[in-house]
């Protein structure tokens, strides 16, 4: 296999890739994924890092390096379902 081949293989992989995650951000956030956004996007509103929230009642159900993931997306670009999947 020469280096041409195995580059071509490699772009394709990633170009296959970034299509089929892609064509999943349209799809709607099931329930457990929009109370995590919920409690992320809380994060950002009270900021408040350490007392998670949701509904302003207190979610400690999950560790929290999800919503801190989260909520430092939203805090770089903005709250929205697309940069919560991403």
């Amino acid at each position: 296999m020469n280096i041409y081949s195995s580059r071509f293989l490699l772009f394709f992989g990633l170009l296959t890739g970034l299509f089929v995650y892609a064509a999943g951000l349209p799809v709607p956030l099931m329930a457990n994924a929009a109370k995590y956004a919920q409690v992320s996007r809380e994060i950002i509103e009270n900021n408040d890092w350490i007392n998670l929230t949701i509904g302003g009642d207190s979610y400690d159900q999950k560790p929290p390096l999800l919503f801190w993931i989260g909520a430092a997306f939203f805090y770089l670009f903005g709250v929205s379902t697309i940069i919560y999947k991403i």
